[in-house]
């Protein structure tokens, strides 16, 4: 893992950032899969060096598309590490994510798009329908 640090832009990327250079291989995020009546399951566990590997890996997909400071980007998919991972690199590229809860149903979702002013949409086909 690259030990370097992005510049402290004053967002919370900054921080995992700073984090990962000082902790690559502690555990970062722990994402659950699967919950019984005993409690956690499965579960996906991501130390900080893969946790920043990975978003380091989609901030290059996203700047390779156009987008940087100040950009709006759609997000409406379930969480999982990957989600956090697209997260941290559209805040350490200082693009605003701009959170969908598809529950909210077909018509608000469809206002909330409309009112967003985003360059881009991400989400899961299922989340996005209306």
């Amino acid at each position: 893992m690259n030990k370097t640090a992005p510049p402290d832009n004053g967002n919370f990327a900054s921080l995992v950032f700073a984090q990962a250079t000082l902790h690559g291989e502690d555990l970062a995020l722990v994402m659950p899969k699967t919950w019984d009546e005993t409690g956690l399951g499965e579960s996906e566990e991501l130390t900080y060096g893969q946790l920043i590997q990975r978003t380091r890996a989609m901030m290059t997909g996203l700047q390779q598309e156009g987008f940087g400071p100040g950009d709006r980007m759609v997000i409406a998919f379930p969480l999982s590490t990957d989600s956090y991972a697209f997260l941290l690199a559209l805040f350490g590229l200082g693009v605003t994510a701009v959170l969908i809860d598809p529950g909210m149903g077909p018509q608000r979702v469809k206002q909330a798009l409309d009112t967003a002013n985003a360059k881009g949409i991400v989400g899961t086909g299922a989340s996005l329908k209306s």
